[in-house]
């Protein structure tokens, strides 16, 4: 029950933020190649933001984990999510074209 609460949560407060990530992560996977490293970027510049946003003190200490949660774990979590989708298409069109 609480994945649902999760999931709910999420869709209130980050759909802009999970929109921005399947924009961004359908981007990358048309200029690069490799699908892997597509999710492997967007979790390095979420967590270079974060840590300047920590660092620098726009985020504080009482906002880092709803910051963690409210707009980090969605991006990262509908990228990957994307990619294995995605990855699921290309091998079904491959199988069926050959």
């Amino acid at each position: 029950m609480y994945l649902l609460h999760l999931i709910a949560f999420w869709y209130f407060t980050s759909k802009y933020y999970i929109l921005g990530s399947i924009l961004v992560t359908l981007m990358f996977n048309q200029t690069l190649k490799k699908i892997w490293l597509t999710p492997l970027i967007i979790n390095a510049i979420c967590v270079l933001l974060l840590a300047i946003g920590i660092y620098t003190n726009l985020i504080t200490k009482n906002e880092i984990f709803p910051s963690i949660v409210g707009v980090y774990m969605p991006i990262v979590f509908t990228s990957g999510l994307m990619n294995i989708i995605i990855f699921c298409v290309k091998k079904i069109r491959k199988e069926k074209y050959e």
